[in-house]
């Protein structure tokens, strides 16, 4: 009487068993899934900042240069007269 309890009670250890094995190999591909994911998101948000970074670089390079003064009016002889005015 005791054999048949036993051997369905393997029976359902060994189902539920193969159920967490299975349950597992999804858990890992939804894992793996989210990995890609954050690595596509993560290199479209340093494109994005590289890209930002360029023009802000860009335009403080031709701003910096606006301010800087010419040569030609530097070294205009009226310069302190009208600075002085």
């Amino acid at each position: 009487m005791l054999f048949p309890n036993k051997g369905n009670s393997q029976s359902q250890e060994i189902q539920q068993l193969i159920l967490n094995i299975e349950k597992l190999a999804q858990f890992k591909q939804i894992l793996s899934d989210m990995k890609k994911g954050y690595e596509i998101l993560s290199g479209g948000y340093k494109v994005a900042k590289d890209m930002s970074q360029g023009n802000f670089t860009l335009h403080k390079t031709f701003l910096d240069a606006l301010m800087q003064v010419s040569p030609v009016v530097r070294n205009y002889k009226r310069v302190g007269d009208i600075a002085n005015f």
